[in-house]
């Protein structure tokens, strides 16, 4: 199945990122986007994660072009199908490190499993407060948080 494709997307901001990147990610593959600091591998991580819109090309999910998805059909496959994690963590700073977790059970309708919990090895902590974490633990936290959505 194929699970992410990119055709002839390219990226501008001052000057030129990328341009004409092309490939397919299909079921049970992994790729890897290695780059210099300043190449565009975070914009192109930003496009491929429709968080931006490329400057060229297009990006489909599951066989489906994000451009061509009415928002509702792409907001279902980000809440479902798709997840996320961000390099910075976007947790809720007020919030524990299980109410991060709630928010994810809500919105996900999927309940969160005490098993993840344990190997992600933050049982221990998953009742402080994610200011009060370590950057490994809410790194870690914020992978349940993904996880949970399955």
């Amino acid at each position: 199945m194929n699970l992410l494709s990119a055709k002839n997307i390219s990226h501008t901001f001052e000057y030129e990122l990328f341009s004409n990147v092309s490939f397919e990610l299909n079921a049970k593959e992994s790729i890897a986007i290695i780059g210099m600091s300043g190449s565009g591998k975070s914009t192109l991580l930003h496009i491929l994660s429709t968080l931006l819109t490329p400057d060229n090309g297009w990006v489909a999910l599951f066989d489906e072009e994000i451009q061509a998805m009415s928002k509702k059909r792409l907001s279902n496959i980000k809440r479902h199908d798709l997840g996320l994690i961000f390099q910075s963590h976007y947790l809720f700073n007020g919030f524990s490190a299980y109410e991060n977790l709630e928010v994810s059970e809500i919105l996900s309708g999927e309940k969160i499993d005490d098993e993840l919990i344990e190997r992600l090895d933050i049982k221990k902590v998953i009742g402080q407060k994610v200011t009060q974490l370590s950057g490994g633990q809410q790194q870690r936290v914020s992978i349940a948080r993904v996880l949970t959505k399955q």
